[in-house]
Parts: C-alpha cells; sequence; structure tokens
C-alpha cells in the first residue's frame, strides 16, 4: 500500500503505534521495557516532546505525544533506532525488528484525546495481563494515580482541561472515566480515522492538513502524499469503476451484487484511508446509502480485511492496482 501521509506541525499530538515485525515480543522482559522507557524520557526531554500517556506491551507499544517543534520523524527515529540499537547489542537480533513504519495518527485533542488515552491505558486490560489499569507497571497511568509523583517529562495537566482545574478532582475523574465497565471491552475508533492518519472531525482534518501544506509551502521542499484531495473523489470513483468495469456503484440487479459488492467495498475503502472527504461526499457517489451507511460499510470491510479469505486476498489486490492507476495520475499529488 501507498505510505500514509506524515501530517507536521508544532503542538501536534499523535498516536503512536508499532508491533514487533511478524508478532515478535520486542518488549519481551522488563528490562527491555526499562530501557525502552528509559529512551523514550531521553527522546522527550531532547527534541522537546510532551508525553500524554504510554503503554508498554510485549509485542507492541502505544504512545500519545505532543510534538511542540513539528519533529515528530526526529524524535521517532532517535527512539526506535536506539532501542534496535539495543536489541543488537543485547540480544543479538538482527534483521527488521518493527513491523514496517511506526504508524502516527494526529488527534484531535477536542474530541479524542480522552478517548486514545483511554484506549492506550486499557491495553493490559485487553490482553488480559491486569484486571485493573492500575495494576500495570509499564504504562503512564500510575502518574495519573499519584499526581505527586509524576516526572517533569511527564505531562497530565491536560486532563484538567476536559474535567476541571483542580487535580485532584480532575484525576480522579479521569480515573472514572478510564475505569468504567472495565468488564467490558473498550473499542478503539477506527472508522473515525481518516486517510489512515488523522482522527477528527471534517473541520480538524481540514485545519491539519492545511497546516501541514502551508509546512510544505514555507520549507521549500515538494512532496507526494498519500492523500487525494476532495476534487480528486471523483477520479477515484471513475478509477474504482474502470478497474471493475462498471458503470455506476448501485446494486440494481441480482446478477451486478458481486462485482458491484466488491467495487463498493474498494471505493468505501480507498475513499475512508486515502482521502479525507466526509462520509456524506462518499455516500453521494454512491447514491443509495447515507453518511451512516459508509461508516457502518467501513467498519465492517476493516474487520473483514483482517482474514485470509481469497475475497479479502482480491480486494487488496484490486486496491493496489487502482491506488497504482491513480498515482500515475499527474493530477493525484500534493
Amino acid at each position: 500500500m501507498v505510505r500514509p501521509l506524515r501530517i507536521l506541525f508544532k503542538d501536534a499530538v499523535y498516536h503512536v503505534i508499532s508491533k514487533g515485525n511478524l508478532g515478535d515480543y520486542i518488549l519481551a522482559k522488563d528490562q527491555d521495557k526499562e530501557y525502552f522507557l528509559g529512551q523514550l524520557i531521553k527522546g522527550a526531554e531532547k527534541y522537546n516532546v510532551g508525553v500524554f500517556a504510554y503503554c508498554l506491551m510485549g509485542n507492541h507499544y502505544h504512545l500519545l505525544v505532543q510534538t511542540r517543534e513539528k519533529n515528530l520523524p526526529q524524535f521517532m527515529h532517535f527512539l526506535l533506532s536506539s532501542y534496535a540499537s539495543y536489541l543488537f547489542r543485547e540480544k543479538e537480533k538482527r534483521g527488521h525488528i518493527f513491523a514496517g513504519r511506526y504508524k502516527a495518527i494526529l488527534v484531535s485533542t477536542e474530541e479524542y484525546l480522552l478517548t486514545v488515552s483511554k484506549y492506550i491505558h486499557r491495553n493490559p486490560i485487553k490482553a488480559a495481563l491486569v484486571s485493573s489499569p492500575s495494576e500495570y507497571k509499564w504504562s503512564s497511568y500510575m502518574y495519573f494515580c499519584d499526581v505527586r509523583g509524576t516526572p517533569k517529562w511527564m505531562s497530565v495537566d491536560w486532563v484538567k482541561d476536559f474535567f476541571g482545574a483542580d487535580s485532584r478532582d480532575a484525576m480522579t475523574a479521569y480515573r472514572e472515566f478510564v475505569e468504567q465497565d472495565l468488564d467490558k471491552e473498550y473499542e478503539y475508533p477506527y472508522e473515525k480515522v481518516v486517510a489512515q492518519s488523522i482522527l477528527g472531525n471534517d473541520d480538524f482534518v481540514k485545519e491539519a492538513v492545511s497546516k501541514h501544506e502551508a509546512s510544505i509551502a514555507e520549507s521549500g521542499i515538494t512532496s507526494r502524499g498519500m492523500l487525494l484531495k476532495d476534487v480528486s473523489l471523483k477520479e477515484l470513483f471513475q478509477a474504482v469503476c474502470d478497474h471493475y468495469g462498471v458503470s455506476n456503484l448501485k446494486i440494481t440487479t441480482i446478477e451486478e451484487k458481486t462485482t458491484h459488492r466488491e467495487a463498493r467495498n474498494a471505493f468505501v475503502y480507498l475513499a475512508r484511508c486515502h482521502t479525507y472527504s466526509s462520509n456524506a461526499k462518499i455516500a453521494g457517489f454512491l447514491g443509495d446509502i447515507g453518511r451512516t451507511g459508509v461508516s457502518e460499510s467501513y467498519r465492517r470491510i476493516i474487520k473483514g480485511m483482517q482474514g485470509n479469505s481469497k475475497s479479502n486476498e482480491d480486494l487488496s489486490r484490486a486496491i493496489e492496482e487502482i491506488l497504482i492507476a491513480l498515482n500515475g495520475n499527474a493530477t493525484v499529488d500534493f
């Protein structure tokens, strides 16, 4: 797949996730987690990064960080390269450590900061390692339980923006928020992530992309991204129709059902992951469902693509081919 665009600007907040290559346990032992955390602290101080939340698991990690100087790539390079060197040195581990590039989702602090932090702090419960987030040693939740021991590199004051100016009351309210219904799985809002890189409403997405483009223009660097602008949604629609040999994406007859369903799935996936168009605009091209229907379809597609069936392989192959065709078009660029 074409790699997601890195949206970079000052004071941006990101949810960063990375897994071990082939599911490897890259943070297998406590000493591994301790070293990784030490490098996280050093990197945060060196690159002026605020750490809002973190959770270190066996085969992956979660970070919720704010880059105050538009330097996420530099910060992450320091963290991951130093940790890879540690594994090479201490465990003679060779080859790829991480499964591809780290994923960095730009987070709207007004809408999704609480949601993402809750998901991160409840990760050990999801993995059935503990029954309460306060029992897990390798997450930042401890600092929300006892603010008196919060180090300078850890940022917790953002909680007061949601629960009031009094630190004690705000932290109590935050813990109640995180620990509500611990017996139920807390889902990440993946269906709300636009173009694999932005979690926020339409206005936030447009503002973020605008800031990113302004930053690129100011630096004098030209860049091709994987996001297709709003004007390209029509091109995407036509590319999908051309690939599947159809004139539209409506299912009108039984004979059309299989082909059109596959084409619709490809269009919804590409429109959600590779444009910053709203669900309402995407629905307008389908013609027979609303924005809620687009959201539900995307959720089903993502869930289905986690399997290994032939239909999923066919869809993935079609998406690759459509993207290649689009990126060969000179009008699809940044």
